[in-house]
């Protein structure tokens, strides 16, 4: 803005042409306003028409349409603001959407990720109160207190491990396993070895071995008195199926 420059009626001819050719100076050039105040020509009247270098009230509505616009992007437009890269000491986003977001380090205080995907996930505390996780894998999984609903593995180790309830539909396959109580509705073992077996009713559907014994047979054993009654019966467990051999 021109500083203020008083013309008197009473000036002489010479310090009146002195003082515009002053306030000229002050105002500036309109030529060396920057080429886009050229190539533009916004409608307001009542210079439509006219490119926004033509005075000095169109160069100042240039910039204020320049500014509104601005001012639409960052507050409620719709359009998208495109930047090779911000950089904030302390900033804070209401909302974000990103493509891609590249950070060397975040702290987030408190936030709800309807969905996070990731190569690598490093935490050195984790705490989740409700969560549902579809596939977990790692080299070393630690739980002070843990309740897992379902449990599938291709190998399953563990120095000490107390499960109150373990179930499911495919197989279990233990090298080697210790079961202090086994309670099960069906359960078929191709080798067991059990120091001792309390049970209800023990089927054998094939071979019951005795000291590398292999009983396959149970005979009907009879003892009869000299009118054919029975003194003693029962079975006797054999080796062969054929009669007269034990």
């Amino acid at each position: 803005m021109a500083r203020k420059i008083i013309v008197n009626t009473s000036d002489a001819i010479g310090s009146m042409v002195s003082k515009v050719n002053q306030m000229s100076n002050y105002l500036g050039d309109l030529d060396d306003l920057d080429s886009s105040f050229k190539i533009s020509q916004f409608a307001d009247s009542p210079d439509i028409g006219k490119f926004d270098d033509s005075s000095f009230v169109k160069a100042l509505n240039h910039l204020h349409y320049e500014l509104d616009s601005i001012n639409s992007y960052l507050t409620g437009g719709t359009a998208n603001i495109t930047v090779n890269g911000i950089t904030g000491d302390s900033a804070t986003f209401t909302r974000l959407t990103v493509g891609s977001l590249i950070v060397d380090s975040a702290q987030i205080d408190s936030a709800f990720v309807g969905l996070l995907r990731g190569n690598h996930l490093n935490y050195d505390k984790a705490d989740f109160d409700s969560a549902r996780i579809t596939n977990l894998s790692g080299r070393n999984l630690n739980f002070d207190s843990a309740d897992i609903i379902t449990i599938r593995s291709e190998e399953t180790f563990g120095d000490s491990a107390r499960i109150t309830s373990i179930s499911g539909s495919g197989t279990l396959n233990y090298a080697t396993g210790h079961f202090g109580t086994m309670d099960a509705d069906s359960i078929g073992f191709i080798n067991a070895s059990v120091g001792t077996l309390t049970a209800n009713t023990v089927t054998v559907n094939d071979t019951l071995s005795f000291d590398s014994q292999d009983m396959i047979d149970a005979k009907l054993f009879t003892v009869k008195d000299s009118a054919g009654a029975n003194l003693l019966a029962g079975y006797l467990l054999s080796t062969s199926t054929t009669l007269g051999i034990a």
